[in-house]
């Protein structure tokens, strides 16, 4: 990934800098308050702090949404100078880590509306239909390494709304509250979302399983 710090460092006068400050290892270990409330003083430069904390994040987050690098690279830029040009708004009711996801979120949504991209979904349907206990039995005992990189591959292939939902919920643990004040929509709707999304996670999953069981013993 292009290092985003040295994209949007060209948006603040000093970032460059940080990095040679003496007190770059201070402000590093400060929480995501406190350095926001250095660079509303005028210290512009430990924005960058924020950006090194996040930017693999919301990168993967606008991957998993937009499904093309080119355009998630973009709208990581973007956030950054948005969430930037508005941190003196924020008011620190939640995370600054659910801001930014938020940001995040509603800046991949006008991006693919502007593109006019389509979903780029498998076709669940004709997936064979399993027992979610039974794939998360043979999933527990996959070898770490395929697990993520197989997982990784199916949440790429959900629709872009689920693939972020997905994301944030089982891989930053954030809550159903959280998640509902990031996508701002009902308690109820990120219930079904999160249970249609897992569900359709789950049978991606057995359908490789599947394919590879029957590699495994020459019956494909």
């Amino acid at each position: 990934m292009i290092n985003l710090i040295l994209k949007v460092k060209y948006s603040f006068n000093s970032v460059t800098y940080l990095h040679k400050s003496p007190s770059y290892n201070y402000m590093n270990h400060l929480d995501d308050f406190k350095i926001i409330e250095q660079v509303l003083e005028g210290r512009q430069e430990a924005y960058a702090i924020l950006i090194e904390r996040y930017e693999q994040l919301v990168f993967t987050l606008a991957l998993r949404m937009l499904k093309n690098r080119e355009d998630a690279e973009e709208a990581a830029q973007d956030v950054f100078v948005k969430a930037f040009k508005a941190l003196s708004k924020f008011k620190g009711e939640s995370k600054f880590s659910t801001w930014i996801y938020r940001i995040t979120y509603n800046k991949c949504l006008d991006m693919l509306a502007r593109i006019k991209r389509q979903p780029a979904a498998a076709d669940i349907e004709e997936l064979t239909h399993m027992n979610l206990g039974e794939v998360e039995t043979i999933v527990d005992k996959m070898e770490l390494e395929e697990r993520n990189a197989q997982i990784k591959k199916c949440i790429e292939r959900l629709p872009e709304d689920e693939a972020f939902l997905i994301t944030v919920y089982y891989f930053e643990d954030k809550s159903v509250n959280e998640l509902v004040e990031i996508m701002g929509l009902t308690e109820s709707n990120i219930k079904i979302k999160l249970y249609r999304a897992r569900k359709r996670l789950f049978t991606m999953l057995n359908q490789i399983l599947s394919d590879e069981k029957k590699r495994t013993y020459g019956e494909i």
